[in-house]
């Protein structure tokens, strides 16, 4: 795993985005680890909006 001051210096919000596919729809019913995948999506899209990544 990639230590925060790390990511703080490759990944600056003004030069970052995020992308999110739909996957309600098109795949999360067929993961079998949907609740891990769910709470590794919500933080991932929160962290990023904390930092005001578009």
């Amino acid at each position: 795993m990639v230590s925060p001051d790390v990511l703080k210096e490759v990944l600056k919000p003004g030069n970052s985005v995020l992308v999110v596919w739909d996957v309600h729809r098109a795949l999360f019913n067929g993961i079998f680890n949907r609740d891990e995948f769910q709470r590794a999506l919500d933080t991932a899209i929160n962290a990023a909006r904390r930092v005001n990544v578009q």
